[in-house]
C-alpha cells in the first residue's frame, strides 16, 4: 500500500471513530433529557418531597417554634489564658510560615500597607458599592478592620499559603503581595456579612425601617475567624467534612466568643446558627451568595445541627430546584453540543463578542463560569481563582481543587483569553514553549514583571540548572505581552471588586448594579488595561489568567474530553454559537465555523467588489471620454 492510501486509510478511520464517539455521545445526552424531560410535573413534585427546609418551615408553622434546644448541655468555657495562648499561636505560625519564605521588597510593604489603609477607610463606600443595599450602620468600620487586619488575613487566607507550599507549588513567594491579592475577596466577604447580618425590627415615620444588629463588629470577626479556621482543620472522611453546625457553635461558646443561651432562649440560638450560616456562606465562592438568606427556620437548623454541614448545604441546593428561584437573569436553558471537537478560537473573548454577540461580566461564583444569563445577553468568568488555593468545599461533591478542577479552570483562561490574529498566536508559541526545545520546565524560562514564577515541582525531580535559555518575561503593559492581550483580555472590563478595592478609575461613578439594590452583581464601564495602575504589584488572581493564557498549549482542533469538570458548560456554550446566524458585515466577517464556506464567501465578495470597482472605473473613463468628445 502506497503512503498516500495509507494516509487516506488513517484519515477516514479518525474520521469513523469521531462519528462513532459523537454518535454515543449524542445517544447519552438523549438518554439524560429524557430522563430530566419525561415527566416534569413528576420530577417537580419529587423534587418537593425532597425539600426538608420547607418540610420544617410547614411543621414549624403547624405546630410553632421550638420552645427549648434539644439535648441541651451547658458547654464549658475555656480558661482566658488558653484562649489567648491557642490565638498567638495561630498568629505566630503565620509569622513563622513567611519569616524565611518571604521576598518582599520595602515598595510591596508599602504598597499592602497602603492598599489596606486606603480600603478600610473607605469601607462605607465599598459597602454600598458592592453590597446590595444602603445602610448607615455598615458594621465595620476603619477602627475595627484596622485592629483586627492580621487576624483577618491570618485566619481566612493563611490555609492557602500553607496549602500551596504543601504541594511544592508557592505561586506567591512575596508576603506583601499574598496579602494585597487577597484583599477584593476578603472585602466581598465582609460586606457579604455585613449586609447579611441586619434585622429589621419595626418601621418609623414614613415607611422607615428601623434595623438592629444582634451581635457586635468585633464578635463578628471573631466568629468568621474561629469559623474559617475550623474548616481547615476538619475530620475528612470518605471525601466530605465532618464539621456539624452544633459543634462550631459548641466551640464559640467555650472560646468565649457568644454567651450560651439557656435552654428555653431559641431566638438567641436561631440568632447564633444563622450568623455561623452566614460565615460559612460568605466564605464559598462556589455556589452563588443569596441577598436573601435561605428560609431555614429554627426547626431545620435543631434538626440538621448534628448532621455534617455538606448536609445542610444538600438540603439547601435541593431547596432551590424545588422553587421557584429569585433570579431576575436566569441561565440560558441550552442543550449540549454532541461533536468531540472544537475549536479554541470560537470560544475565545473576540469571538464571543464579534460573532456571539454576548457581554463579558465577572463573577464572585465558580458555578456560574462560563454560563450564559437570559436578559443579559451575557457569559459570566469567575473573577477569583486562587480561591482554590483553600480547598474548600462545604458540598460534599466529588470535586478536586487541585486537579482536575484547578488546572481545567486555567486551561479555560486560556481559551477565552487567546489571540487570533498570526502574529500575536506567533509571539504567544514563543511563551508556550519556552524551554521545551532545553527540556528546562517553563517556569524556569519565564517571569511575571521580572519576579520568578513558581510552580508544583516533584520532590524527587531534579531541576536542570545549566544551559536555561534567555529569559522571557510577561509584562502586561509592554510589548508583546501587551499585544497578546491585547485581541481578547483587554477587550474585557475590570473586575469590579478589584477596581473597588484598589479605588482604580472612581469606582463610584463606573461600578453599578445590573437590577435594583436588592442584586449583588456588580458591572463596570472601566477597561481591563488600567491594570497598569497596579503593575508591577499586580493581584494574583489577575496574574493567574495571564499566565494561564501564557503557559497553556491549545492545538488547532481540541477535544472536551481535556474538560473533565467545565465540558458540559463548553458544549452549552458551543451549541449557542452554532445557532447563531450572522446579521450584520461584523458577524459575517467573524464567523468562521466553517472555513471553507467562509473563504468561499469572502472570496467572492472581494472578486465581486473589485469587478465592481473595475466597472465603475471603466465607466468613469468612458464618461470623462465622452465629456471630452463633447467639448471639442
Amino acid at each position: 500500500m502506497s503512503d498516500e492510501a495509507s494516509k487516506i486509510c488513517d484519515q477516514d478511520t479518525v474520521q469513523s471513530v469521531r462519528e462513532l464517539t459523537a454518535s454515543v455521545q449524542g445517544l447519552l445526552n438523549t438518554i439524560i433529557l429524557d430522563r430530566q424531560n419525561s415527566s416534569p410535573v413528576k420530577s417537580r413534585k419529587d423534587a418537593k418531597e425532597r425539600d426538608e427546609v420547607v418540610k420544617a418551615i410547614n411543621e414549624q408553622c403547624e405546630n410553632g417554634p421550638p420552645e427549648r434546644v434539644p439535648d441541651w448541655k451547658e458547654i464549658e468555657l475555656m480558661p482566658v489564658e488558653e484562649i489567648e495562648t491557642k490565638r498567638k499561636g495561630n498568629a505566630q505560625k503565620y509569622e513563622d510560615f513567611w519569616k524565611d519564605l518571604d521576598e518582599s521588597t520595602q515598595s510591596e510593604k508599602n504598597a499592602a500597607l497602603q492598599a489596606y489603609t486606603s480600603a478600610f477607610s473607605r469601607f462605607q463606600e465599598i459597602y454600598e458599592l458592592i453590597g446590595w443595599g444602603r445602610s448607615k450602620d455598615v458594621m465595620f468600620d476603619n477602627s475595627i478592620l484596622t485592629e483586627n487586619r492580621d487576624l483577618l488575613i491570618e485566619s481566612i487566607f493563611g490555609i492557602e499559603a500553607y496549602r500551596m507550599a504543601y504541594f511544592r507549588i508557592s505561586p506567591e513567594k512575596s508576603r506583601s503581595l499574598f496579602e494585597i491579592s487577597r484583599l477584593p475577596r476578603l472585602l466581598t466577604i465582609l460586606v457579604r456579612i455585613a449586609c447579611r447580618q441586619i434585622y429589621f425590627v419595626g418601621a418609623c415615620g414614613e415607611g422607615e425601617p428601623v434595623q438592629e444588629r444582634p451581635f457586635s463588629a468585633g464578635t463578628v470577626i471573631n466568629v468568621l475567624a474561629h469559623v474559617a479556621r475550623s474548616l481547615r482543620s476538619i475530620d475528612i472522611s470518605g471525601g466530605v467534612n465532618k464539621m456539624t453546625m452544633e459543634e462550631l457553635l459548641h466551640q464559640c461558646y467555650a472560646r468565649r466568643m457568644l454567651n450560651q443561651p439557656a435552654a428555653d432562649d431559641v431566638d438567641t440560638y436561631d440568632k447564633h446558627f444563622e450568623l455561623l450560616y452566614d460565615c460559612l456562606t460568605a466564605l464559598d465562592f462556589t455556589r452563588k451568595f443569596r441577598e436573601i438568606r435561605e428560609g431555614l427556620c429554627l426547626l431545620f437548623y435543631f434538626r440538621y445541627k448534628s448532621e455534617p454541614i455538606h448536609t445542610i448545604f444538600e438540603h439547601v441546593k435541593a431547596h432551590s430546584e424545588a422553587t421557584v428561584g429569585i433570579d431576575i437573569f436566569p441561565e440560558l436553558p441550552l442543550e449540549e453540543n454532541i461533536e468531540p471537537t472544537f475549536q479554541p478560537e470560537v470560544f475565545s473573548i473576540k469571538y464571543l463578542q464579534d460573532f456571539g454577540g454576548l457581554n463579558i461580566e465577572w463573577t464572585d461564583c465558580l458555578d456560574e463560569h462560563l454560563k450564559i444569563y437570559a436578559g443579559r445577553n451575557a457569559i459570566r468568568i469567575f473573577a477569583h481563582p486562587t480561591f482554590f488555593y483553600n480547598n474548600l468545599d462545604l458540598h460534599g461533591e466529588e470535586r478536586d481543587y487541585v486537579e482536575p478542577t484547578f488546572y481545567e479552570l486555567s486551561l479555560t483562561y486560556a481559551l477565552l483569553f487567546r489571540p487570533t490574529s498570526r502574529s500575536n498566536l506567533k509571539h504567544l508559541k514563543r511563551y508556550i514553549t519556552a524551554g521545551k526545545d532545553q527540556e528546562i520546565a517553563w517556569h524556569k524560562c519565564v517571569t511575571f514583571n521580572s519576579r520568578p514564577i513558581h510552580r508544583h515541582m516533584s520532590p524527587w525531580a531534579k531541576e536542570k540548572t545549566d544551559g536555561i535559555p534567555k529569559i522571557l518575561d510577561i509584562n502586561p503593559v509592554q510589548h508583546p505581552t501587551k499585544n497578546i492581550l491585547s485581541e481578547s483580555f483587554y477587550r474585557c472590563t475590570l473586575p469590579p471588586n478589584i477596581q473597588v478595592a484598589f479605588n482604580i478609575a472612581k469606582p463610584s461613578s463606573a461600578v453599578r448594579g445590573i437590577a435594583g439594590a436588592w442584586n449583588q452583581h456588580r458591572e463596570t464601564t472601566t477597561s481591563m488595561r488600567q491594570i497598569s495602575e497596579l503593575v508591577p504589584n499586580c493581584p494574583e488572581d489577575l496574574v493567574f489568567m495571564i499566565t494561564s493564557l501564557m503557559e497553556n498549549n491549545l492545538e488547532d482542533t481540541e477535544a472536551y474530553i481535556r474538560f473533565a469538570y467545565f465540558a458540559p458548560r463548553l458544549r452549552r456554550l458551543k451549541m449557542y454559537l452554532d445557532s447563531r446566524q450572522p446579521s450584520t458585515i461584523r458577524e459575517l466577517w467573524s464567523d468562521r465555523r466553517d472555513y471553507r464556506s467562509w473563504c468561499t464567501f469572502w472570496g467572492a465578495w472581494i472578486f465581486g467588489s473589485c469587478i465592481l470597482l473595475l466597472m465603475l472605473i471603466i465607466l468613469g473613463v468612458q464618461l470623462a471620454q465622452v465629456a471630452t468628445l463633447y467639448s471639442l
